[in-house]
């Protein structure tokens, strides 16, 4: 098999992989409508987007008869190793999406602030509010009702974490005394 074409095969997987993997992205941010409060995720989906456009371009000085010569000039070993390896990573990379769902929810790879704003605020709500609301009843003596406050917000407590901690990785099983102790103190 011809070494340009071996290139082409390559720089045609990468197109593809690239293309698919902008696509992802970008259509996960813009569905979450967080096109402009994440930066990270569109800026990763628009990177993506301009390597499989500089990818078809090589494909396409390799496949066109008015640019193959010089293309196929150019193109080395080193060249069509990088692209080989390009082009299995970005296969990888698909089938680890595959495998390992958990880790990907679509856009949840990348820092979305209007998510994060919101688990904020709902922990305030949810939790901080009843904490202060049971040191202001046992501060007036109200014992009962403080207590009563601290249940309420424990629940809302275990509900949020419940709630962000929905990885399939972490079975049940995990949820036992001390399944999420941490590895070092807070």
């Amino acid at each position: 098999m011809d070494s340009w074409l071996l290139a082409a095969i390559a720089n045609g997987l990468v197109t593809i992989a690239y293309v698919s993997i902008s696509y992802h992205i970008l259509s996960g941010v813009r569905r979450a409508g967080s096109l402009r409060d994440n930066p990270l995720g569109t800026a990763t989906g628009l990177i993506f987007a301009t390597c499989a456009a500089g990818h078809l371009g090589h494909l396409n000085h390799l496949l066109d008869p008015a640019t193959q010569a010089a293309s196929v000039a150019v193109y080395d070993w080193h060249l069509i190793w990088i692209d080989a390896i390009t082009a299995a990573i970005a296969i990888r990379y698909w089938l680890l999406r595959k495998r390992l769902p958990a880790l990907v929810h679509g856009v949840a790879l990348f820092d979305d602030r209007t998510q994060r704003r919101r688990q904020a605020l709902d922990i305030h709500d949810r939790i901080v509010q009843q904490l202060a609301t049971a040191k202001l009843a046992v501060e007036l003596g109200e014992v009962e009702q403080g207590l009563a406050a601290l249940e309420r917000g424990l629940a809302s407590a275990r509900e949020i974490v419940t709630s962000l901690v929905d990885d399939e990785t972490l079975s049940t099983a995990a949820m036992v005394s001390g399944g999420l102790r941490r590895e070092s103190p807070a």
